[in-house]
């Protein structure tokens, strides 16, 4: 039987895409497991630029809601997850 010179090389390409989903899945899934409990996990503020910053809001308004700001959208999360387990302590 002949085997073509690059089946090798296709093989192990396959194998190492084969590893990589995998450990990009399992990543995934510690990802989740570590954030499942994050207020902004749970209740999905809606995250925009506003201006020069990010928001993160939930609710209708500033005002009436909870909202966190940032650089990036990951610290406008982390704002309103430290905001949002604010309100709840004064409540």
């Amino acid at each position: 039987m002949n085997i073509p010179e690059n089946f090798h090389g296709h093989v192990h390409d396959t194998v190492l895409a084969e590893r990589a989903a995998a450990f990009a899945h399992q990543e995934r899934e510690e990802f989740l497991l570590r954030h499942a409990k994050r207020p902004s996990t749970l209740y999905t503020p809606s995250v925009s630029l506003d201006g020069d910053m990010w928001s993160a809001l939930y609710g209708a308004n500033v005002q009436e809601g909870v909202c966190g700001f940032g650089q990036t959208p990951e610290k406008a999360l982390e704002d309103f997850d430290r905001n949002w387990t604010l309100v709840q302590q004064t409540k």
